[in-house]
């Protein structure tokens, strides 16, 4: 202990300041998006990420967007684990704006690696962060024309 302060944990929290400074961050523009496409857009970007980082032998699968048509298509991991949880994430995602009526948000994907502190602590400690930016268009009522109404 030196000044009141166990030196194995000053020397954890520097490793974790360490550690810390080299995360890759990526973030990309803000996107304005219908509240209807947001998991169509949501699927292409997350699952391109993941196929792109996914490490050892991972076979891939094309999808083609329904959002845009069949001119574009992106390739994401053909594993049904993955799968499920990036459609689980997803629709937490489209149910948050579906109730909420924020129209800004920050979707972050986090790749991390996890590291025994000590017996009893197992800390994540991310190396790459993806943050994408969605700004949600609401579809605004539309005011009756006063030139169609027959009366």
């Amino acid at each position: 202990e030196y000044m009141g302060v166990e030196l194995p944990r000053l020397r954890l929290s520097i490793i974790v300041f360490i550690c810390s400074m080299n995360v890759e961050k990526f973030k990309l523009k803000s996107l304005d998006v219908e509240l209807n496409d947001v998991k169509e857009i949501l699927r292409c970007l997350l699952h391109t990420v993941l196929f792109n980082r996914a490490l050892g032998s991972m076979r891939p699968r094309e999808i083609d967007c329904d959002l845009f048509g069949e001119n574009i298509t992106y390739a994401r991991v053909d594993d049904s684990s993955v799968h499920d949880q990036v459609e689980s994430s997803i629709q937490k995602i489209y149910e948050a704006f579906e109730k909420g009526k924020q129209p800004k948000a920050t979707v972050v994907l986090q790749f991390y690696e996890k590291v025994n502190r000590n017996w009893f602590k197992t800390e994540k400690v991310p190396w790459e962060i993806w943050q994408i930016h969605l700004n949600i268009l609401r579809d605004k009522p539309k005011k009756p024309n006063r030139s169609s109404n027959p009366y």
